[in-house]
């Protein structure tokens, strides 16, 4: 499978895991923890699809997705929104703002000593399900 993924994540096992399973499905995968990251990768490369964040520090994910749809050269890359909003005004807002596809992501609690091997082998063991393609 060809294809490139930039996957804007500001929590690093979280960032972490969805790259190595876009990697292992085939994607080129490039990776921001922050828009103003993204922003400077966006200039060097132009990704099929975009795995954004919807909380972030800084600016948020959604407003940086209606750039994104808003700016002729970019309009017409996919992208999903993650979030651990399950409100279905907070779903309906960002599809009426782009075709954005919302992706539902269960919340986890890090703990600095938790970037580790175990703890992604861990995570993927719990929720790869999510994140495998089929």
């Amino acid at each position: 499978m060809e294809g490139s993924v930039l996957v804007i994540e500001d929590e690093e096992p979280v960032r972490q895991l969805l790259a190595v399973n876009l990697q292992n499905a085939g994607y080129k995968v490039h990776c921001a923890g922050d828009i103003p990251q993204a922003e400077v990768l966006m200039r060097q490369i132009r990704p099929d699809l975009v795995v954004l964040s919807w909380i972030l520090p800084g600016i948020p994910g959604l407003p940086f997705a209606r750039r994104l749809r808003s700016d002729r050269r970019t309009k017409d890359i996919s992208i999903v929104l993650i979030s651990t909003r399950s409100e279905e005004h907070d779903k309906v807002a960002a599809l009426e703002k782009g075709g954005i596809v919302v992706a539902e992501r269960v919340p986890c609690e890090v703990e600095p000593s938790t970037h580790s091997e175990e703890y992604l082998k861990t995570k993927k063991e719990k929720l790869g399900h999510l994140f495998t393609s089929r």
